[in-house]
């Protein structure tokens, strides 16, 4: 049986869409693991976050001991983070990076703080530059104060006031 050149042509033609098709089936799969795989690797890059109000060098050289006072220091770097509780005549400039890689918990990388001090006509008296070596940890008290009184168990403080309403028996509303 002899086949004819058009037989024979439509079946490599036929053949050769059959291998496209694999071969573009086969590409795409790559290019989805691929894309996939970038993906997983964007999703684990640390996410660096800046929190508070860090002024930068230049505006801080701005800033001269015994000459600027309060509504300069406020017009070149802003409103301070804080305040002193105790001393009127310091400001807080606070600012930190946060880091977090994933799932796991945030880890401070940075801090700065900026102390401005004045005297008492409100004249910057000195600046002071602190950051992550000068920091100082803090243990927490475990003791609790005590209270006076008696301590209700959750029953109690649920169903405690069953029967306690104006109009109750032996209660008269006033």
């Amino acid at each position: 049986m002899a086949v004819s050149p058009t037989t024979e042509t439509a079946q490599q033609a036929s053949a050769l869409q059959t291998g496209s098709l694999a071969h573009l089936a086969g590409r795409a799969a790559r290019l989805a693991i691929l894309g996939a795989g970038l993906t997983l690797l964007v999703a684990c890059q640390a996410k660096v976050s800046v929190h508070g109000n860090m002024p930068e060098m230049e505006e801080l050289a701005a800033i001269t001991p015994g000459q600027d006072d309060r509504d300069t220091v406020l017009n070149q770097l802003g409103t301070p983070s804080t305040a002193s509780a105790f001393q009127d005549n310091k400001w807080y400039y606070i600012g930190s990076k946060i880091e977090q890689e994933a799932y796991f918990l945030p880890e401070e990388i940075d801090r700065q703080i900026l102390i401005v001090t004045f005297d008492d006509y409100g004249v910057v008296e000195k600046t002071e530059f602190l950051g992550m070596n000068d920091a100082i940890e803090v243990e927490p008290e475990a003791r609790v104060t005590p209270t006076e009184g008696v301590e209700f168990t959750v029953w109690q403080q649920l169903f405690g006031n069953f029967g306690r309403l104006p109009g109750s028996v032996g209660e008269q509303r006033p």
